[in-house]
């Protein structure tokens, strides 16, 4: 099932990132990719996905995504704490349901990459 999201409030700095582009250097084109690529390739483990799949990449606190459909999510971070529905859910690394009109946040990510 794909998830969908609403981005209600931004981070310092959020996009969609994935394992790169191998192989193409010889053409001009850089790997480009994950900043922190074990704990993105952790992150999709998490839900089952192949480890270079697409994540949202975040730095910083504040980013709130409300889902408009259940959705199963994974998330690692080194500090950030995770709050559905402005209640902490965990700290770290793990994985976790949001239900339909559930809003998803992020807080206490101020150093470092969180997938």
């Amino acid at each position: 099932m794909m998830a969908f999201a609403q981005l209600l409030k931004n981070a310092v700095y959020a996009s969609l990132q994935d394992g790169g582009r191998k192989g193409y250097m010889h053409m001009g084109i850089p790997l480009s990719g994950f900043m922190d690529s074990e704990m993105a390739f952790f992150a999709n483990t998490l839900v089952g996905n192949p480890i270079d799949n697409s994540c949202l990449e975040i730095y910083g606190d504040g980013l709130k995504l409300k889902f408009s459909k259940p959705s199963f999510l994974g998330f690692c971070s080194k500090e950030a704490t995770i709050l559905v529905n402005g209640q902490p859910v965990f700290c770290g690394n793990g994985a976790f349901s949001a239900q339909s009109g559930d809003v998803v946040g992020i807080e206490n990510n101020t150093s470092s990459w969180a997938y």
